[in-house]
């Protein structure tokens, strides 16, 4: 039997996760015996915050939590203005590794001027979405979590969509597709970052020709769980989120010719190298 592996390609860190982590790295050569102080999770992946606690991050909820005049990383995901603020007025040196596409969706939320309801997608306890939100100071929103909620909405006259911008096509069209019944103009500015949204369209084309997917992330990952989403989508077969190769059990891998690998944004290059060498040890070899 000729076993294969397919890669939903890219694999790995996205660009604004390798940012995040070597402005980490700097900070550390470049100041050692200082502690680096974290806003939230750098990324979101428990494999990687481990290693970052190892090397001597020290992670907090709040600038509140950090001595005045230190220093502070602000994660990928970004923070609100409040948050900013109170940096500021402590003194600490702020050291900005949101991504790009997040500080993009920042602006363009803070910087839209029509007069319009906002409608935003996202879940309501990421920090990405919690510092979108932050920049409308005021300002009407809605927030909602999926198209159910988004039909649910009273009448508007007039609303602006934005979304969270690791969320799914299908999730943005569903919920589009439900506020064009309760709204008579509607701006849409939906933007989804490009590094997930090419690994959710190149999963769309990998698993329908598997027996099994394996997403390499963190349950903890907004866009892991949802590559494990399209991949559940157009599997014929199962789909198992894992993050390490110790997820990678031989036994539910019998009668299997064919198994689809893809990653989240903040998937260490180590683990994923761990889990195909794993399928390679069973008899698998990598499909390019």
């Amino acid at each position: 039997m000729c076993r294969r592996v397919l890669i939903a390609s890219p694999i790995g860190f996205c660009g604004g996760v390798r940012n995040a982590l070597g402005l980490f790295a700097r900070l550390r050569e470049e100041n050692p015996g200082e502690p680096t102080y974290v806003l939230h999770e750098l990324v979101h992946n428990e494999l990687v915050t481990a290693r970052m606690l190892r090397d001597g991050a020290i992670f907090v909820d709040s600038p509140s939590s950090v001595p005045s005049g230190a220093r502070i990383l602000i994660g990928a995901h970004g923070c609100g203005d409040s948050v900013l603020a109170e940096c500021r007025a402590r003194g600490l040196e702020i050291i900005d590794a949101t991504c790009p596409f997040v500080r993009r969706l920042q602006d363009e939320v803070a910087g839209y001027s029509e007069a319009a309801t906002v409608v935003f997608l996202g879940d309501r306890r990421h920090p990405e979405v919690q510092g979108v939100l932050d920049r409308l100071h005021g300002r009407e929103y809605h927030l909602v979590t999926c198209a159910d909620e988004a039909r649910a909405l009273p009448a508007i006259s007039r609303a602006v969509f934005f979304n969270q911008t690791t969320r799914s096509h299908d999730e943005v069209e569903r919920t589009l597709e439900a506020l064009r019944g309760r709204v008579e103009l509607l701006d849409d500015q939906s933007h989804i970052c490009e590094a997930v949204a090419c690994r959710q369209d190149s999963m769309s084309q990998v698993a329908p020709r598997c027996q099994f997917v394996y997403v390499i992330g963190s349950p903890h990952s907004s866009n892991a769980r949802r590559l494990e989403a399209v991949a559940r989508g157009c599997c014929p077969g199962r789909v198992k989120m894992v993050d390490s190769a110790g997820g990678v059990v031989e036994k539910e891998l019998e009668n299997v010719e064919c198994v689809g690998v893809g990653t989240a944004t903040s998937s260490p290059d180590c683990e994923i190298d761990a889990v195909l060498a794993r399928l390679e040890e069973l008899g698998f070899s990598r499909e390019e």
